[in-house]
Protein backbone atom coordinates (compact mmCIF):
# COMPACT_ATOMS: atom_id res chain seq x y z
CA UNK A 1 0.00 0.00 0.00
CA UNK A 2 1.96 3.11 -0.84
CA UNK A 3 -0.26 5.59 1.79
CA UNK A 4 1.11 3.29 4.37
CA UNK A 5 4.80 3.52 2.80
CA UNK A 6 4.94 7.22 3.40
CA UNK A 7 3.70 7.09 6.97
CA UNK A 8 2.38 9.18 8.83
CA UNK A 9 2.62 12.46 5.33
CA UNK A 10 -0.06 9.95 2.99
CA UNK A 11 -2.26 8.86 5.41
CA UNK A 12 -4.60 10.15 7.71
CA UNK A 13 -3.84 10.70 11.48
CA UNK A 14 -6.19 11.89 14.31
CA UNK A 15 -5.07 12.02 18.04
CA UNK A 16 -7.42 13.21 21.20
CA UNK A 17 -7.35 14.02 24.95
CA UNK A 18 -9.91 14.10 27.13
CA UNK A 19 -9.42 16.94 30.58
CA UNK A 20 -12.03 15.58 33.32
CA UNK A 21 -13.10 18.19 36.12
CA UNK A 22 -15.01 16.17 38.29
CA UNK A 23 -15.30 18.89 41.30
CA UNK A 24 -16.60 21.57 38.90
CA UNK A 25 -18.51 18.76 36.49
CA UNK A 26 -16.74 19.54 33.16
CA UNK A 27 -14.68 18.16 31.01
CA UNK A 28 -12.39 19.50 27.75
CA UNK A 29 -11.94 17.94 24.82
CA UNK A 30 -8.97 18.38 22.66
CA UNK A 31 -8.80 16.58 19.11
CA UNK A 32 -5.95 17.10 16.68
CA UNK A 33 -6.73 16.45 12.60
CA UNK A 34 -4.55 15.57 10.16
CA UNK A 35 -5.65 14.66 6.82
CA UNK A 36 -3.12 13.23 4.16
CA UNK A 37 -0.52 15.34 2.41
CA UNK A 38 -2.28 14.85 -1.01
CA UNK A 39 -5.55 15.97 0.34
CA UNK A 40 -6.54 19.12 -1.20
CA UNK A 41 -10.54 19.38 -0.22
CA UNK A 42 -11.43 21.63 2.05
CA UNK A 43 -13.10 19.89 4.72
CA UNK A 44 -9.88 17.82 4.93
CA UNK A 45 -7.51 20.45 5.93
CA UNK A 46 -5.57 20.28 9.51
CA UNK A 47 -7.66 21.36 11.97
CA UNK A 48 -7.69 21.57 15.94
CA UNK A 49 -10.67 21.01 17.68
CA UNK A 50 -11.55 22.30 21.05
CA UNK A 51 -14.81 21.23 23.38
CA UNK A 52 -16.01 22.12 26.62
CA UNK A 53 -18.71 20.64 28.52
CA UNK A 54 -20.21 21.48 31.92
CA UNK A 55 -23.03 20.10 33.63
CA UNK A 56 -25.03 22.34 36.13
CA UNK A 57 -26.84 21.10 39.32
CA UNK A 58 -30.84 22.15 38.47
CA UNK A 59 -29.94 23.62 35.36
CA UNK A 60 -28.84 21.13 32.74
CA UNK A 61 -25.84 20.29 30.21
CA UNK A 62 -24.06 22.76 28.22
CA UNK A 63 -21.76 22.03 25.36
CA UNK A 64 -19.40 24.20 22.85
CA UNK A 65 -16.99 23.55 20.59
CA UNK A 66 -14.59 25.71 18.22
CA UNK A 67 -12.59 24.89 15.02
CA UNK A 68 -9.01 26.67 13.73
CA UNK A 69 -10.96 26.44 10.84
CA UNK A 70 -14.09 28.82 12.15
CA UNK A 71 -16.34 26.84 12.74
CA UNK A 72 -17.90 26.56 16.28
CA UNK A 73 -20.70 25.06 17.44
CA UNK A 74 -23.37 25.42 21.04
CA UNK A 75 -25.89 22.92 22.46
CA UNK A 76 -27.62 22.34 25.72
CA UNK A 77 -30.41 19.87 27.53
CA UNK A 78 -32.19 20.75 30.35
CA UNK A 79 -34.73 18.87 32.39
CA UNK A 80 -38.21 20.48 32.37
CA UNK A 81 -39.54 19.12 35.25
CA UNK A 82 -43.23 16.79 34.66
CA UNK A 83 -42.60 17.80 30.81
CA UNK A 84 -39.79 16.37 29.64
CA UNK A 85 -36.10 17.19 28.14
CA UNK A 86 -35.63 20.56 26.22
CA UNK A 87 -32.49 20.38 24.47
CA UNK A 88 -31.10 23.34 21.61
CA UNK A 89 -28.30 23.32 19.08
CA UNK A 90 -26.95 26.45 17.00
CA UNK A 91 -23.73 26.51 14.78
CA UNK A 92 -21.43 28.50 12.65
CA UNK A 93 -23.47 27.59 9.66
CA UNK A 94 -26.58 29.33 10.90
CA UNK A 95 -28.08 25.93 11.44
CA UNK A 96 -30.37 25.51 14.67
CA UNK A 97 -32.46 23.09 16.59
CA UNK A 98 -34.89 23.12 19.35
CA UNK A 99 -36.85 19.83 20.53
CA UNK A 100 -39.09 18.70 23.63
CA UNK A 101 -38.59 15.13 24.20
CA UNK A 102 -41.92 13.79 26.45
CA UNK A 103 -43.12 10.64 27.71
CA UNK A 104 -46.82 10.01 28.42
CA UNK A 105 -48.08 7.85 30.62
CA UNK A 106 -49.00 3.98 29.39
CA UNK A 107 -51.78 2.96 27.30
CA UNK A 108 -53.14 -1.03 27.27
CA UNK A 109 -48.55 -1.55 28.30
CA UNK A 110 -47.44 0.65 25.33
CA UNK A 111 -45.39 3.35 26.43
CA UNK A 112 -45.83 6.75 23.98
CA UNK A 113 -43.04 9.41 23.58
CA UNK A 114 -43.21 12.17 21.45
CA UNK A 115 -40.55 14.28 20.19
CA UNK A 116 -41.79 18.02 19.34
CA UNK A 117 -39.16 20.09 17.54
CA UNK A 118 -38.81 23.41 15.12
CA UNK A 119 -35.47 24.10 13.13
CA UNK A 120 -34.52 26.54 10.49
CA UNK A 121 -36.49 24.53 7.95
CA UNK A 122 -39.44 24.58 9.87
CA UNK A 123 -41.72 22.24 12.39
CA UNK A 124 -40.75 18.32 13.00
CA UNK A 125 -42.45 15.71 14.89
CA UNK A 126 -41.45 11.96 15.89
CA UNK A 127 -43.86 9.89 17.78
CA UNK A 128 -42.94 6.49 19.24
CA UNK A 129 -44.88 3.66 20.96
CA UNK A 130 -43.91 0.66 22.50
CA UNK A 131 -44.79 -2.34 24.18
CA UNK A 132 -46.04 -6.18 24.61
CA UNK A 133 -47.95 -7.51 21.99
CA UNK A 134 -47.75 -11.34 23.02
CA UNK A 135 -45.94 -13.10 25.46
CA UNK A 136 -42.10 -13.12 24.77
CA UNK A 137 -43.33 -10.75 22.06
CA UNK A 138 -42.56 -7.09 21.62
CA UNK A 139 -43.72 -4.59 19.04
CA UNK A 140 -42.31 -0.90 18.32
CA UNK A 141 -44.26 1.92 16.12
CA UNK A 142 -42.68 5.33 14.73
CA UNK A 143 -43.91 8.08 12.72
CA UNK A 144 -41.92 11.52 12.23
CA UNK A 145 -41.57 13.80 9.53
CA UNK A 146 -38.90 16.17 7.91
CA UNK A 147 -38.84 19.71 8.63
CA UNK A 148 -41.21 21.70 6.96
CA UNK A 149 -43.04 19.00 5.67
CA UNK A 150 -46.53 18.20 7.11
CA UNK A 151 -48.48 15.92 3.99
CA UNK A 152 -49.19 12.64 5.74
CA UNK A 153 -47.94 10.93 2.50
CA UNK A 154 -44.61 12.14 3.54
CA UNK A 155 -44.32 10.41 6.89
CA UNK A 156 -41.49 8.24 7.81
CA UNK A 157 -43.22 5.08 9.64
CA UNK A 158 -41.14 2.52 11.19
CA UNK A 159 -42.36 -1.02 12.81
CA UNK A 160 -40.48 -3.56 14.41
CA UNK A 161 -41.42 -6.60 16.15
CA UNK A 162 -38.85 -8.40 18.48
CA UNK A 163 -39.58 -12.19 19.71
CA UNK A 164 -37.37 -13.42 22.47
CA UNK A 165 -36.79 -16.85 24.70
CA UNK A 166 -38.24 -16.51 28.06
CA UNK A 167 -35.33 -15.45 30.35
CA UNK A 168 -33.84 -17.63 33.04
CA UNK A 169 -35.12 -16.52 36.40
CA UNK A 170 -33.09 -13.27 37.27
CA UNK A 171 -31.22 -13.26 33.88
CA UNK A 172 -31.79 -11.81 30.71
CA UNK A 173 -32.61 -13.54 27.20
CA UNK A 174 -30.67 -15.90 25.55
CA UNK A 175 -32.13 -15.59 22.09
CA UNK A 176 -33.99 -12.94 20.23
CA UNK A 177 -35.54 -12.28 16.44
CA UNK A 178 -35.57 -8.34 15.40
CA UNK A 179 -37.55 -7.88 12.12
CA UNK A 180 -37.87 -3.91 11.34
CA UNK A 181 -39.96 -2.11 8.46
CA UNK A 182 -39.34 1.05 7.17
CA UNK A 183 -41.62 3.26 4.90
CA UNK A 184 -40.25 6.17 3.57
CA UNK A 185 -41.51 7.70 0.07
CA UNK A 186 -37.87 9.57 -0.41
CA UNK A 187 -36.33 6.19 -0.56
CA UNK A 188 -34.69 5.40 -3.77
CA UNK A 189 -36.57 3.24 -5.90
CA UNK A 190 -39.15 1.51 -3.55
CA UNK A 191 -40.31 3.49 -0.42
CA UNK A 192 -39.95 0.16 1.95
CA UNK A 193 -37.41 -1.32 3.36
CA UNK A 194 -36.53 -4.41 5.78
CA UNK A 195 -34.45 -5.98 8.09
CA UNK A 196 -33.87 -9.06 10.31
CA UNK A 197 -31.04 -9.57 13.23
CA UNK A 198 -30.75 -12.67 15.20
CA UNK A 199 -28.82 -12.38 18.50
CA UNK A 200 -27.33 -15.23 20.44
CA UNK A 201 -25.97 -14.42 23.97
CA UNK A 202 -23.73 -17.08 24.74
CA UNK A 203 -20.73 -17.17 26.92
CA UNK A 204 -18.09 -16.74 27.02
CA UNK A 205 -19.52 -14.52 23.41
CA UNK A 206 -22.73 -12.92 22.20
CA UNK A 207 -23.00 -13.48 18.19
CA UNK A 208 -25.34 -11.22 16.65
CA UNK A 209 -26.23 -11.88 12.47
CA UNK A 210 -28.16 -9.28 10.56
CA UNK A 211 -29.15 -8.48 6.93
CA UNK A 212 -30.92 -5.40 5.13
CA UNK A 213 -31.94 -5.14 1.34
CA UNK A 214 -28.51 -4.73 -0.11
CA UNK A 215 -26.19 -5.08 3.46
CA UNK A 216 -25.07 -8.15 5.71
CA UNK A 217 -22.95 -8.21 9.26
CA UNK A 218 -22.17 -10.38 11.77
CA UNK A 219 -20.40 -9.45 15.13
CA UNK A 220 -19.21 -10.86 18.01
CA UNK A 221 -18.75 -9.22 21.49
CA UNK A 222 -16.79 -10.83 24.62
CA UNK A 223 -15.74 -9.18 28.07
CA UNK A 224 -12.32 -8.72 26.53
CA UNK A 225 -13.23 -7.25 22.93
CA UNK A 226 -14.89 -7.61 19.99
CA UNK A 227 -14.83 -8.66 16.50
CA UNK A 228 -17.03 -7.63 13.36
CA UNK A 229 -17.79 -7.65 9.28
CA UNK A 230 -20.14 -6.13 7.10
CA UNK A 231 -20.57 -5.97 3.57
CA UNK A 232 -22.72 -4.10 1.28
CA UNK A 233 -23.81 -4.16 -2.13
CA UNK A 234 -24.42 -0.41 -3.14
CA UNK A 235 -22.32 -0.44 -6.40
CA UNK A 236 -21.88 3.08 -5.81
CA UNK A 237 -19.27 2.32 -2.63
CA UNK A 238 -15.92 1.58 -3.69
CA UNK A 239 -14.63 -0.16 -0.30
CA UNK A 240 -17.90 -2.74 0.17
CA UNK A 241 -16.47 -4.18 2.82
CA UNK A 242 -15.47 -3.67 6.16
CA UNK A 243 -13.84 -5.71 8.90
CA UNK A 244 -14.03 -3.88 13.01
CA UNK A 245 -11.68 -5.02 15.63
CA UNK A 246 -11.42 -4.28 19.53
CA UNK A 247 -8.91 -5.03 21.95
CA UNK A 248 -9.32 -3.33 25.01
CA UNK A 249 -8.28 0.32 24.47
CA UNK A 250 -7.29 -0.58 20.95
CA UNK A 251 -9.57 -0.51 17.87
CA UNK A 252 -9.05 -1.01 14.41
CA UNK A 253 -11.53 -0.84 11.23
CA UNK A 254 -10.06 -1.72 7.86
CA UNK A 255 -12.18 -0.93 4.49
CA UNK A 256 -11.48 -3.11 1.30
CA UNK A 257 -12.31 -2.45 -2.27
CA UNK A 258 -14.50 -4.32 -5.12
CA UNK A 259 -10.95 -4.96 -6.92
CA UNK A 260 -7.34 -4.83 -6.74
CA UNK A 261 -7.12 -1.41 -8.06
CA UNK A 262 -9.25 -0.17 -5.03
CA UNK A 263 -6.59 1.26 -2.19
CA UNK A 264 -7.99 -0.20 1.09
CA UNK A 265 -8.20 1.89 3.81
CA UNK A 266 -7.68 1.04 7.48
CA UNK A 267 -7.81 3.55 10.88
CA UNK A 268 -6.38 2.71 13.98
CA UNK A 269 -7.79 4.21 17.39
CA UNK A 270 -6.58 3.98 21.00
CA UNK A 271 -8.10 5.52 23.60
CA UNK A 272 -6.84 5.96 27.36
Amino acid sequence: DKSLAGFPFTTANNAAINLDFPRISSCLRLRLQDPPAESDLDEMQRALEACYEQSISGIGEFAANVKTTGEWAASFKHEVEDIGDLSGSFNSQLDWNLALDTTYPPIYGFVPTVTYGATQDGMRFHARATGPLYTNLRGTYEIQNEPGKYSPAEFRQDATLTFSSTPPKGGVEQHSLELHGTYDRTLPKVPYRGSVSYTARLKPATLKASMGDDWYRLRAQTAHGEIGASFTRNAEINRPTQLELKLGKVSAVAQLGRDRETVPRMRIEYAQ
